[in-house]
């Protein structure tokens, strides 16, 4: 081309900047409804008692889920496409709900709604917040491997943020903020940092410059890394050291016949079989009214086990008899005070500074729902609740008292990344807990967790991110569930490119009590109880078994044991089988198949949504297991919309049901009588099928069906969409279904029922 001019230099300069700069190329539906409207008042004054009821956590989250619905009415879109953008989630978050329905938790909303557009929804003071734009756009993004080419960014605020005393408005204010070039997201104005890494100074770059690892792309010679950095929290990242840890641990020479080396860290739950068996021998000289005790002692110092306790246990465990039930006490008292936990590091974890990270971070979730010393965050987090704070339903209380041993533990998340091609993207969250209870007595027969147990670890599940906000070492935890999932992936790819990490020296010296003692950085100290590993003969520290006080009513311990396992070949091998189908189905469509290896499959949006300007109402219908729960609807005006909620029979057959549990728990006259009925509001009739177990009720607001009420029922209760039930020993079991008149008809013909009124 020859030489060019600077003044063309210059304009062309100036061409390319205002390509950059510019969003919006051509004309698009979404941009002129944008242009058109660039705020929209929420009015949700009539959704506000329900508002009140909802607990301090989910209240921030309702607010995004109704700013986000009514925003999109007023962008035009239809209601059909409306449902699809929200399936899967419910937009009153009704507490019975939580665990059947995928609403989100996250401090923003995105939405792909064209092949071109894309809607960010934040809090109005998070706007400038770079990095949180980024973790918001990747947890989609990492699903997808797809971003379209705008991302539009609105803003909200509300005076309910300030409690419920200021709710004159009662209403969401939504703001059009900016647009954005997508491909921005990857660069330093978002805090985005990529290097190819071909040897240990470019992978050190990449480390010393990131916090958060979010894609890794291989090639034959060479590595892409992603990541981005959090300029407020530099505690979070990990250090060259913690990962060339991991790397060597993943990395060592496997007995062939082993299928998995496996990674990790858990504290183990051990006995003192002699002092077990002394305890028992004192026990028989104080009494002599159970002759096994004796042989029991000699059996477990001989086999160095407790099986042959459980064994006395089992027998008498049931007992009604007074003699027996404080033997049984007694036998369970001996086998605590000589329980401990000692820790097992899985791999070449044992003294390194990663090590350190998964203990204190599985000691401290025990310590924080036990409320051990009372170091629990209860003021720090939102919605923060111990194991003892949550009250449990007698619903569930025959499962509760008899899996009172539940293990808990850190793991990768399936959903927290995906393989496409030979990428790895990653969402900001890639780690989840999990959980599993047993009954003491039969050790190793796992079931699905206690109810406390499921409430309190799903709650952490949920809000992992702000669990990590308030002690960075569950970040780091994180960034370790991540680079274990890429040393996985690249071993089973065969992919030697970081061996330059095995040139890396690294510290195997730390004991964890000196470092737990020593570290000042650690937002959860308290005085643990170490024991003497000596004594125990262990080559790794030991602490007494972490357990609960007794729990009122319930009279017994209740204790936890786990720990965090890393990244497995069977963690992976589903994620890489799908990349290895995608790259084959590439190759049939005519690539070669070196090209088709190197090609990730972009997933782009099923459908382009619909836009329609002729609807003046949305209603949102929200349906579950062929139950009718209602309809959030918006009604649309010039520069607002109205959101009102209508109630179905989902909805008030478990409000019904709630109210019953109500008028018990506070212990209104006539609570355990038939009484009961006329103290709640809303039920015209009452039919007495069989007394204190079985009635008809027929409530105003539910005009064509009847309630079928269930009290106590043994048995099978599958059948029932609604259940409730209160906290005390005294209190009932509630089921509920509806039938027709039809219905009541068969049931009470030929029966002696009494209409009560």
């Amino acid at each position: 081309m020859g030489c060019v001019p600077n003044y063309l230099k210059f304009i062309l300069i100036a061409q390319i900047f205002l390509i950059e700069n510019t969003c919006v190329a051509e004309p698009n539906v979404f941009s002129e409804l944008i242009a058109k409207q660039k705020s929209v008042t929420i009015d949700i004054s009539e959704l506000i008692r329900f508002y009140e009821t909802l607990s301090i956590d989910e209240k921030d989250e309702q607010i995004r889920d109704w700013a986000l619905y009514g925003l999109l009415a007023k962008l035009n879109i239809s209601q059909r496409s409306v449902s699809e953008l929200l399936q899967g989630t419910m937009p009153m978050r009704y507490p019975y709900l939580k665990n059947a329905v995928n609403n989100e938790i996250s401090p923003g909303r995105i939405k792909y709604i064209t092949e071109k557009d894309c809607l960010v929804l934040l809090p109005e003071d998070k706007l400038e917040d770079r990095s949180l734009i980024g973790s918001v756009v990747d947890k989609k993004y990492s699903r997808n491997n797809y971003l379209p080419e705008l991302i539009h960014i609105f803003g909200y605020r509300t005076d309910l943020s300030a409690g419920l005393s200021n709710l004159s408005a009662g209403a969401i204010i939504v703001s059009y903020s900016r647009t954005t070039l997508s491909n921005r997201l990857w660069t330093a104005e978002y805090n985005y940092v990529e290097k190819t890494v071909r040897n240990l100074e470019d992978f050190k770059y990449f480390i010393d410059n990131i916090d958060d690892v979010t894609k890794v792309q291989w090639y034959e010679k060479s590595i892409v890394f992603g990541g981005r950095k959090y300029p407020d929290d530099s505690m979070r990242s990990l250090t060259l050291e913690d990962i060339a840890v991991l790397y060597k641990a993943y990395n060592v020479v496997v007995i062939p016949e082993k299928e998995e080396n496996n990674v990790g860290f858990s504290l183990d739950p051990g006995f003192d079989y002699n002092g077990i068996s002394e305890d028992l021998m004192k026990l028989s000289n104080k009494d002599v009214s159970f002759v096994d005790i004796v042989s029991t002692a000699k059996s477990v110092k001989r086999q160095q086990s407790l099986e042959p306790v459980l064994v006395l246990l089992r027998r008498y465990n049931n007992s009604q008899n007074s003699q027996e039930k404080r033997f049984c006490d007694i036998l369970k008292q001996i086998e605590m005070n000589n329980s401990y936990q000692s820790a097992r590091y899985d791999g070449r974890l044992q003294g390194t500074s990663p090590g350190m990270i998964l203990f204190y971070t599985d000691l401290t979730a025990k310590l924080w729902a036990l409320d051990y010393n009372g170091v629990a965050p209860k003021d720090k987090i939102r919605g923060f609740r111990t194991m003892s704070e949550i009250k449990v339903s007698k619903l569930y209380w025959d499962d509760f008292l008899r899996l009172s041993k539940t293990r808990l533990w850190f793991g990768l998340r399936q959903e927290g990344f995906d393989v496409h091609g030979r990428k790895i993207l990653f969402e900001p969250t890639a780690t989840r807990v999990y959980a599993a209870s047993s009954d003491p007595l039969f050790p190793g027969k796992e079931t699905e967790p206690n109810f406390q147990s499921r409430e309190f670890l799903s709650w952490w599940d949920r809000h992992y991110s702000a669990i990590s906000e308030c002690e960075p070492q569950y970040h780091k935890l994180n960034q370790i569930q991540k680079w274990s999932c890429i040393m996985v992936i690249l071993r089973e790819e065969k992919s030697h490119i970081l061996d330059f990490l095995h040139r890396v020296p690294v510290t195997e010296g730390y004991d964890f009590e000196t470092w737990y003692k020593n570290t000042e950085y650690l937002k959860c100290k308290t005085d643990i109880p170490f024991l003497d590993r000596h004594r125990y003969h262990r080559r790794t520290e030991c602490l007494r078994l972490m357990r609960s006080l007794d729990y009122l009513l319930m009279g017994q311990h209740f204790f936890l044991y786990g720990g965090v396992s890393l990244a497995s070949k069977k963690d992976i091998i589903q994620k890489l089988r799908k990349k290895t189908t995608t790259i084959a189905q590439t190759t049939k469509k005519g690539l070669t198949s070196k090209t088709a290896t190197l090609t990730e499959k972009t997933i782009k949006p099923g459908k382009t949504v619909e836009f329609t300007t002729n609807q003046t109402k949305l209603k949102l219908n929200c349906k579950l297991n062929n139950l009718d729960y209602g309809n959030l609807l918006a009604e649309k005006h010039e520069n607002s919309v109205k959101l009102k909620w209508n109630k179905n029979e989902g909805a008030l057959i478990n409000e019904q049901l709630n109210k019953f549990v109500e008028v018990q728990q506070s212990r209104q006259t006539g609570y355990k009588d038939e009484r009961i009925f006329r103290a709640l509001p809303g039920i015209e009739s009452v039919i007495r099928v069989e007394e204190w177990k079985t009635y008809l009720l027929k409530t105003g607001e539910i005009k064509t069906k009847w309630v079928y009420l269930s009290i106590n029922e043994k048995g099978k209760t599958s059948g029932y969409p609604a259940k409730a039930a209160g906290t005390e020993p005294d209190s009932d079991i509630f089921y509920g279904k509806l039938i027709t008149g039809e219905q009541l008809n068969k049931i009470v013909q030929g029966k002696n029922t009494v209409k009560i009124f």
